[in-house]
């Protein structure tokens, strides 16, 4: 099971530190957060292009609104040549507060495809390595675009049964029309703790955050009864831009508790509670098809959960990952490679 860390360019002294530590702990990689009020994305990277050595970077996620595809790709590409060949990654997704902070509507399906096909032909014929681009990707034609054309879908829309079987049903249906062999992964909302309800208090600033986004879709919202799509509905309407990845005083977390939506929120969007347990769900979800969790450190103590990652991926066998799907091991060295 490969791991995504996803910190927030907010300190840059601090975003190397971390970024180490990932790197120390077996993490795969590490994404860097594209949103108003971080440093700029790419001055991150160019800054943990130089101070890391082996650990893939990259934006998670940009936009192709907000940022032009080409411009991405000639950034991405100076990235990679500091880093070392290969370790540059792009991370692209349909855009939230970064378009929210700009007025601008996202560019649909088409245009993301639009923006990954710009890439890829800016790439062509690079000497300098392979390379990588991910789509976050979470309604089923997005998922469909995503599976027939990037390296790695990451799924969001939940890490329970029903979401991750779908996903899983629409990404093989995918590689079996087209023969492209896309890495599944999907984001998980992850705080290890000792007992579930002290991972849960954590974790409510990045379960509203996933509420917002998610249940934007009302074919996502319809799906919920009819008292949760309500409180739901009340979370959108009042949740606070100002505070995205705020870990402290963050009104968004409070609205969680105050409409009732911790448990339905952490059964959708979350994995928490013991290593042990968060080792056995994460199994769980490898046999099932997953090939890797993008896991967002914002908003969170991010060098605590770093820490108790490394327990996780490289600790004992009791809490360690092991991956024995030849399939998968053949897709997860295509995106180590």
């Amino acid at each position: 099971m490969e791991t995504m860390v996803t910190l927030a360019p907010t300190d840059l002294a601090e975003l190397v530190r971390r970024a180490d530590a990932c790197e120390r702990a077996g993490i795969t990689a590490v994404g860097v957060g594209d949103s108003p009020g971080y440093h700029d994305t790419y001055v991150s990277l160019a800054v943990l292009a130089q101070s890391t050595s082996s650990i893939r970077i990259g934006p998670m996620v940009t936009n192709v609104v907000t940022r032009a595809p080409q411009v991405t790709a000639g950034a991405i590409k100076s990235i990679d040549n500091l880093a070392g060949a290969g370790r540059a990654f792009v991370g692209f997704g349909a855009g939230d507060s970064a378009l929210v902070g700009a007025q601008a509507r996202p560019a649909g399906v088409a245009g993301l495809q639009q923006g990954v096909d710009v890439v890829r032909r800016h790439w062509q014929g690079s000497d300098e390595g392979p390379w990588r681009i991910v789509v976050a990707a979470n309604g089923p034609r997005t998922l469909r675009m995503a599976a027939a054309t990037a390296d790695v879908v990451v799924f969001g829309y939940g890490v329970d049964d029903t979401s991750i079987d779908r996903a899983v049903e629409l990404v093989d249906e995918v590689r079996r029309e087209q023969g492209h062999a896309a890495s599944l992964w999907v984001v998980a909302r992850m705080s290890v703790c000792e007992d579930r309800d002290s991972a849960l208090t954590e974790l409510r600033p990045l379960l509203a955050s996933a509420a917002n986004h998610v249940f934007a879709s009302a074919a996502e919202l319809s799906t919920l009864d009819e008292r949760t799509a309500a409180a739901v509905s009340l979370l959108r309407k009042n949740y606070d831009y100002s505070s995205h990845g705020r870990r402290h005083e963050n009104p968004n977390a409070n609205l969680v508790d105050e409409l009732g939506l911790r448990e339905e929120l952490a059964a959708r969007f979350a994995i928490a509670g013991p290593a042990g347990e968060i080792a056995t769900r994460l199994a769980d979800l490898s046999g099932r098809g997953v090939d890797g969790v993008v896991i967002p450190a914002v908003g969170l103590d991010a060098d605590r959960l770093i820490e108790n990652l490394g327990s996780i991926t490289r600790g004992s066998p009791e809490t360690k990952i092991h991956e024995k799907d030849p399939q998968k091991r053949r897709r997860v060295d295509r995106w180590r490679q």
